[in-house]
């Protein structure tokens, strides 16, 4: 069995941040900045035993990657040949919503690993109506200039629960999640309880959402609603206890102006 989901902690997420400095300049605005799950395991990275596994490392890139040739050239063959000194084999692709970086250890019969790392690509359409928030939120990443992630730029945490909730929002509005408990933890979340929300980040939450990802089937596309809402409310969950056990780190005013942005579109 192949290996995809992996937390920050483990050896090819690692090697796989190592290979993203190398993309790193000194300013945000010209650098790929971490977000998705990953970027939650980096804010969260004192709670070891609660990172949520995940199948890829997500980048926001603004420099606008324009065609393949030019990924290949730039972002993704810089990518590539720092992953291969690592030991692992690379292939690069693109595809409607990305620029793809397949990180494996082993091929076919012999694959042990495999872990993505994906640069956003927008349609002009999109970039037209959305690419103000992602300027804002690649301004506003933090750079870590020491420690684990030492080199790198993150989305701040104000900029990641906003869409996080939103996304829960219309899954139960859709009526894929039923559960009351879930409707409870969004409202809690719409109303900035973190400190309610904070304790139910656990072990055992974790361990579940671990088990739904063994039985999904070796296409990635099969994910259910219940899983996509599980794991959203626990990375809520695991941000909020984030905010609550480092005060003054959580910017309100700064978090409301993300959500009303956000929610505008």
């Amino acid at each position: 069995m192949v290996l995809i989901y992996f937390n920050a902690l483990e050896k090819i997420v690692k090697d796989s941040f190592t290979a993203v400095k190398d993309c790193t300049t000194d300013s945000a605005t010209t650098s790929p900045i971490i977000v998705g799950g990953m970027a939650i395991q980096v804010h969260c990275y004192q709670d070891q035993d609660l990172l949520r596994s995940t199948s890829d490392l997500d980048l926001l890139y603004l420099p606008r990657i324009e065609s393949f040739q030019q990924f290949q050239d730039g972002e993704g063959g810089k990518i590539l040949r720092a992953i291969r000194k690592s030991g692992y084999q690379v292939q690069l692709k693109k595809s409607r919503a990305n620029y793809e970086v397949k990180v494996m250890d082993g091929q076919g019969n012999k694959a042990k690993q495999l872990f993505f790392i994906h640069f956003d690509c927008l349609s002009d359409e999109l970039f037209a109506k959305t690419g103000y928030i992602s300027q804002r939120e690649v301004e506003n990443a933090i750079f870590h200039e020491q420690g684990e992630f030492a080199g790198l730029y993150v989305k701040r945490l104000e900029d990641i629960l906003p869409h996080k909730v939103k996304r829960v929002r219309g899954k139960i509005q859709a009526g894929a999640q039923s559960n009351p408990l879930f409707g409870t933890l969004y409202q809690q979340a719409e109303r900035m309880l973190w400190k309610n929300l904070a304790p139910l980040a656990t072990k055992e939450w974790c361990n579940q959402i671990a088990d739904m990802q063994n039985s999904f089937p070796s296409d990635e596309k099969s994910h259910s609603p219940v899983y996509d809402v599980n794991k959203d409310l626990y990375d809520i969950c695991l941000l909020a206890r984030k905010i609550e056990s480092s005060p003054g780190m959580f910017n309100r005013s700064y978090y409301l102006n993300s959500v009303r942005e956000i929610n505008s579109i």
